[in-house]
């Protein structure tokens, strides 16, 4: 994995933007198979903090986008 982002909004400064990036589709379905329920256990952890979470895409450059 490579390294995950945290961008703050200038206009709303309570709003975040996370970034999660991988070499490949492949790499990522792999680190969610294998740490799928730890992950949803820091989204749970995180409830009170967060108004709002979802995936605005999955984006790639045409580069280790295999499955």
């Amino acid at each position: 994995m490579l390294p995950t982002r945290l961008i703050r909004s200038p206009d709303h400064l309570g709003r975040f933007l996370t970034i999660d990036q991988w070499e490949s589709l492949r790499d990522y379905k792999e680190f969610m198979s294998q740490w799928k329920e730890e992950y949803e256990v820091l989204d749970r952890q995180c409830a009170e903090l967060t108004e709002h979470e979802g995936c605005l895409g999955t984006f790639g450059v045409g580069l280790n986008d295999e499955e």
